[in-house]
């Protein structure tokens, strides 16, 4: 006698998706955080320009520039702003702009456990012609 293959239920099908994203997260989350625990100690200086189109139509300028010595030592970034090279001075203000954490914590954040962020799956698709799934987080 033939059998039939159950088809799960739209309630089991969530269940499946839910375990797979865990799954999926959990290895996203061991490997963001063994990749942070493996960065050198480092020093290097970051140029950080800011462009502007006034015109809408893409005739971008440059309107700032910022040079900072950024120092990765032992898990912890610190920046400090270098004077201009060609006024000798520290620019007055900064203006939109802000950075921190670049090399540890923009990858290792959202997968601490103390961010709380809760991750859910939206749709398949592919990315450079390969599979992809795409997760969203809040």
């Amino acid at each position: 006698m033939p059998t039939m293959a159950s088809q799960p239920s739209g309630q089991s099908a969530a269940r499946e998706r839910r375990e797979e994203l865990d799954r999926v997260l959990a290895d996203a989350r061991k490997n963001a955080l063994d990749y942070a625990d493996a960065l050198p100690n480092l020093i290097c200086r970051q140029t950080t320009q800011q462009f502007y189109d006034q015109t809408g139509k893409g005739d971008w300028r440059i309107e700032d520039q910022y040079i900072e010595l950024l120092t990765y030592l032992n898990h912890e970034e610190d920046r400090t702003l270098v004077p201009t090279k060609t006024t000798g001075e520290m620019p007055e203000r900064i203006t939109n702009m802000f950075s921190t954490g670049q090399f540890d914590m923009s990858l290792t954040g959202i997968f601490r456990p103390e961010s709380k962020a809760v991750f859910t799956w939206k749709e398949t698709g592919t990315l450079r012609g390969e599979p992809a799934e795409l997760k969203l987080f809040v």
